[in-house]
């Protein structure tokens, strides 16, 4: 089903950007908290400190890590649940991969795209392209100091006239029919921009209405320092589903976030430190959870692009998997961790994954089984 491709996609995409070492994702996360790290005297850090900060939050990226799980646990386990057991079964037993009244996000010309009948596939006409867009982007960004959306842009002409250089040498292409392929693929993807647009211009109106801040006024509060992290995860959840935007999250919440987990940490078993480790880590997660969630979020929009699956029946089938990570995350992470001190992040890892593979096999059901039962 085209729904658990979209999930797939979905749910290996962010918490990968989020969780890597070095990507445009992190520094940006590191430029919203880090100038506000000598404002806590008692830590002793510069601004300088704000990448290791960050490194240190990786082990307690709870949701991330718990999604990553996810995906492999229901594939190995074959286990469905919700909505989602409804469209693997719909796809095994009809052949159906999007609902008959679903709308997926590119035209219908773009999934029935074939080569020439009688072409010979060659990996070559793949690879080199490929490499192409990914060694472009890398040096633009490394060697000549571009910004990553120009190295990426620059990168992709590249990789587009080599892909088109090779079908003109093999004869594969004329010119009108490259040029004719190229702009069915973009015909192919207008929808998709629309509603990308408008997403960005809910996001953009929330922004100016101050949705955000007067939901952190609203929810912020009278809590137990203990209790803090688990605070700005349901608050950056909040906002970032609302929004549909978790940098825009992340840059409101995280600004204040130091000064408040290293003043209230004095008096913990975390310490000022590692209450505030756990709280950025906290803040990071909710906003892709909420992120996940979220119908006008460009990256819920794009992950239903890439599978060609209605937009609406994705994030409809990926929430219960989502709630899923979320509730091992909070359970078997930022609690026990919040109580306990961040020493017990492992036994808290594993307990997490074991969680949700006893409920996938409690809950969860087979979809092929259910079909074949049908089926006699």
């Amino acid at each position: 089903a085209r729904e658990k491709l979209a999930y797939i996609v979905d749910s290996t995409s962010a918490p990968v950007a989020g969780l890597a070492i070095l990507s445009t994702w992190i520094a940006f996360e590191v430029s919203t908290f880090s100038a506000q790290l000598p404002e806590v005297p008692d830590l002793g850090l510069r601004p300088e400190d704000g990448y290791g900060l960050f490194v240190a939050t990786l082990p307690t990226r709870f949701y991330c890590l718990f999604t990553l799980a996810l995906v492999p646990l229901t594939i190995m386990l074959r286990r469905e649940y919700g909505p989602m057991l409804a469209a693997c079964r719909r796809a095994l037993l009809t052949g159906e991969l999007v609902r008959k009244e679903g709308r997926p996000m590119v035209a219908e010309a773009f999934t029935r795209m074939a080569a020439r009948p009688g072409t010979q596939p060659r990996a070559v006409n793949v690879a080199i392209p490929v490499a192409l867009l990914l060694g472009g982007t890398i040096l633009g960004i490394a060697l000549l100091g571009m910004e990553s959306v120009q190295a990426l842009f620059l990168a992709s002409i590249l990789s587009f006239g080599a892909a088109s250089l090779l079908a003109l040498v093999q004869r594969l292409l004329s010119p009108l029919e490259i040029l004719a392929a190229a702009c069915s693929t973009v015909r192919s993807l207008l929808f998709a921009f629309t509603i990308l647009l408008l997403a960005w211009a809910i996001g953009t109106v929330c922004q100016d209405l101050g949705t955000a801040p007067t939901m952190v006024a609203a929810l912020g509060g009278l809590l137990r320092p203990e209790l803090l992290p688990l605070a700005l995860f349901a608050t950056s959840c909040l906002i970032s589903f609302s929004t549909g935007s978790s940098w825009s999250t992340m840059a409101i919440l995280l600004p204040n976030v130091v000064v408040l987990a290293g003043t209230l940490g004095k008096g913990t078993a975390l310490g000022s430190e590692g209450l505030l480790i756990l709280s950025i880590g906290a803040v990071l997660e909710g906003s892709i959870f909420g992120d996940h969630c979220s119908p006008i979020s460009d990256t819920t929009i794009l992950s239903s692009v890439a599978a060609a699956s209605d937009h609406m029946d994705h994030t409809r089938t990926q929430i219960p998997y989502a709630l899923l990570s979320m509730g091992a995350a909070v359970a078997a992470g930022y609690l026990p961790v919040a109580l306990l001190g961040r020493s017990w992040w492992q036994l808290c890892l594993v307990a997490g994954i074991l969680g949700m593979a006893l409920f996938l096999l409690l809950a969860g059901k087979d979809p092929a089984r259910g079909c074949l039962n049908r089926a006699s």
